[in-house]
């Protein structure tokens, strides 16, 4: 069986936690120190990256496997919808920004899968539609292996999904 496995990385996480609880001090001083518009900007700061904080020390907290390649398909844990299986999916590609690459996923029929997520990852997934994502996007942002050995396995099992 062709299979790989994308592991929560608990070093990386934890730097995650410790980059995102620095500007969520760094907001609370923006907002204790400035002006009113800058206090806005503060509290914004402080309200993000505290989620980001919250959500990175859940996933550091859950450890274990993340994300699966196998001869059935695709099997992203974070997103609640079980296995993608390789025949549902159009096509495959990188999204950069900034550094940050992201896998997209166009499928066949996407709301077979979107139904089966919470109304907040739903409304999450069909916003990064609108900002060009594919309808699916799967972070390698905190996994081990990275991004690169999806595309390996991508190019080596199925290329005619990468675009």
């Amino acid at each position: 069986m062709n299979r790989i496995e994308f592991r929560r990385s608990p070093g990386k996480h934890l730097l995650i936690v410790a980059g995102s609880l620095f500007f969520v001090l760094c907001g609370y001083v923006i907002q204790r120190s400035y002006q009113t518009d800058d206090r806005v900007i503060g509290r914004i700061a402080m309200g993000f990256f505290g989620l980001c904080a919250i959500a990175s020390s859940r996933q550091l907290m859950l450890g274990g496997t993340a994300v699966v390649f196998d001869d059935g398909g695709i099997i992203d844990q974070r997103l609640g919808i079980g296995v993608i299986p390789w025949p549902a999916i159009q096509r495959c590609r990188v999204f950069s920004y900034r550094g940050t690459r992201i896998l997209t996923i166009m499928l066949h029929e996407p709301e077979t899968f979107l139904v089966r997520m919470s109304p907040v990852k739903r409304f999450l997934t069909r916003a990064n539609r609108q900002l060009g994502f594919g309808h699916l996007a799967v972070g390698f942002t905190g996994l081990t292996p990275a991004i690169d050995e999806a595309l390996r396995y991508l190019a080596a099992h199925h290329p005619e999904l990468l675009t």
